[in-house]
């Protein structure tokens, strides 16, 4: 759970809003900033040219806190044991 502006963000309802759009692999993850918690979203798209138009889209179907601040676009996200995104993504 990330605690953003006193709200509760689920990883997993963010990741779903994003998989719909056609993506490989998403991970919705925490990030710090000065005025605290943040939703970071790494990303891993079918067609490397296509930059996508979801961010936009997104405060139309989310509360505005659930919106990721950063969006970052990798060829592939490190996996755990058990083929799950890690969580323990870093930001920076």
């Amino acid at each position: 759970m990330i605690l953003v502006s006193g709200f509760n963000v689920y990883p997993n309802e963010v990741e779903a809003w994003w998989s719909r759009t056609g993506v490989l692999e998403v991970a919705a993850v925490r990030s710090h900033e000065r005025a605290g918690e943040i939703v970071a979203l790494f990303v891993v798209r079918k067609d490397r040219r296509s930059r996508g138009g979801r961010r936009r889209a997104l405060p139309q179907v989310a509360h505005r806190y659930k919106v990721p601040k950063r969006v970052y676009f990798r060829d592939e996200l490190p996996k755990t044991t058990s083929q799950d995104p890690a969580r323990e993504l870093k930001t920076s």
